[in-house]
């Protein structure tokens, strides 16, 4: 693989997203992955979402970056939500195109995305939640230095099942966050 070719790069979500994210939430196999439940998603219930994204990101409330190739390519979304400023603690996950899994572009957008945690906001613990099932999450979250603290059991529904939610989290002393 050639430097160029794993080359990545974090931007705000801008407006354009909203079709290719919208591609990803019909992606059956990717919103398996994704915490969140399963729910009927049309072009402008997409826009809306991305439009408040960008007032969020820009207000600081949740930050949700854009992962992009060197062309300027969408190649997909890592975030830095539910931000307590107070406790110093905040929520990640990240979703990555299909076409571009498995070419370590989770360990390269955590690479820029954990400086602006625990640097630019202040963080003292970022958290990750991941499907019981998600094991590639799993590997990433640990190889990134994340300890696992936790199972709920059954704590989502989806597809007609329950499911366990494992809870990750990495702390600003531990060798992971300095990256």
């Amino acid at each position: 693989m050639e430097a160029a070719d794993t080359a990545i790069a974090l931007r705000p979500l801008e407006p354009e997203d909203s079709a290719i994210t919208l591609t990803w939430r019909h992606n059956p196999e990717m919103m398996r992955m994704v915490v969140a439940p399963r729910r009927t998603i049309t072009a402008e219930i997409e826009q809306r979402w991305i439009e408040q994204a960008i007032v969020d990101h820009r207000e600081g409330r949740h930050l949700r970056f854009g992962i992009v190739r060197p062309d300027g390519r969408l190649i997909g979304a890592v975030h830095l939500t539910h931000i307590d400023r107070e406790n110093r603690h905040c929520r990640t996950g990240i979703m990555i195109d299909p076409s571009e899994q498995g070419r370590g572009r989770g360990r390269q957008a955590y690479a820029l995305a954990l400086p602006i945690a625990f640097g630019e906001l202040g963080m003292n613990g970022v958290r990750a939640y991941v499907l019981h099932y998600n094991t590639a999450s799993q590997r990433l979250y640990t190889a990134l230095g994340f300890q696992l603290e936790g199972r709920q059991r059954q704590a989502v529904y989806k597809d007609d099942a329950f499911h366990d939610l494992l809870m990750y989290s990495l702390l600003r002393d531990e060798p992971g966050a300095t990256r």
